[in-house]
């Protein structure tokens, strides 16, 4: 059975929330930590000295450190400790920034999935279309009305999709929601499937491969793009089935709590 409007509207409203102030709040992470290192390079060099006096203290070591300082020439001891606080920095922003990304893309893959719950939700035979070679037992039929059966079958189906890509989401609902014209957003921004699977790989390379302790170049535009993305979702979800967010007053004073 359709879920009624003005629950649509809630949960819509709810989704929209809690989508954006994740994101923003996440940007505002990556850009803390960011600033964060810049202004503790003084700090990070001074623990890089006193960790290396420390272990001059030790007069087993003493006497390799004198060497080693001889051989790397005067200052060659104070400058391997400045480039070992400089990796600390760089570990740090790296590591930082992958985090970000990967959380970034989980945040936006869920959402994805929910908004194909939605639609579902609102008007399962959107949803015809991808189950028309589907075999149906006829015992099912002799239970059921045909209704009950596509409906149960399609939710079978989006339910699917929880387990698929990022990218087989965002297929699923532009061709359920088959937007004639890009929705007006208040910043420019252009779905990119490129883009987006640009994301994706880098996503995996980090989960997956040896990216997390990899600079990442522009990892901020790869959360904003991530954000503008799940706007751009929600527009044409919008639009498709005439939604405008609903919050309620609880919901409000929840939301209030959550940015303070």
């Amino acid at each position: 059975m359709a879920i009624q409007k003005n629950a649509a509207e809630n949960i819509f409203g709810k989704l929209t929330i809690r989508f954006i102030f994740s994101m923003l709040d996440l940007e505002g992470f990556q850009g803390d930590v960011e600033l964060a290192a810049t202004a503790s390079k003084a700090v990070f060099l001074e623990q890089g000295k006193e960790r290396f006096n420390q272990v001059k203290s030790f007069p087993a070591f003493a006497e390799v450190v004198q060497k080693v300082d001889e051989m790397l020439g005067g200052k060659g001891l104070e400058s391997l400790v400045e480039s070992t606080a400089k990796n600390s920095l760089t570990g740090l922003r790296a590591k930082s920034n992958a985090a970000c990304i990967v959380f970034g893309h989980s945040l936006l893959d869920s959402l994805l999935y929910a908004l194909c719950e939605l639609s579902h939700s609102i008007n399962p035979k959107d949803w015809t279309n991808f189950i028309k070679q589907r075999q149906v037992k006829v015992e099912e039929l002799l239970i059921s009305d045909v209704d009950t059966s596509v409906e149960k079958i399609t939710r079978a189906f989006v339910q699917s999709l929880d387990r698929d890509s990022l990218l087989k989401k965002a297929d699923m609902l532009h061709a359920v929601c088959k937007p004639v014209a890009p929705p007006k957003m208040s910043v420019h921004y252009v779905f990119s499937e490129l883009a987006l699977t640009d994301l994706d790989t880098l996503r995996h390379e980090i989960v997956h491969g040896t990216r997390f302790r990899d600079q990442i170049p522009a990892a901020k535009d790869h959360l904003v793009f991530a954000r503008l993305t799940g706007i751009y979702f929600f527009s044409i979800v919008g639009e498709k089935y005439s939604l405008r967010p609903s919050l309620s007053e609880k919901d409000i004073a929840n939301i209030m709590k959550f940015s303070v």
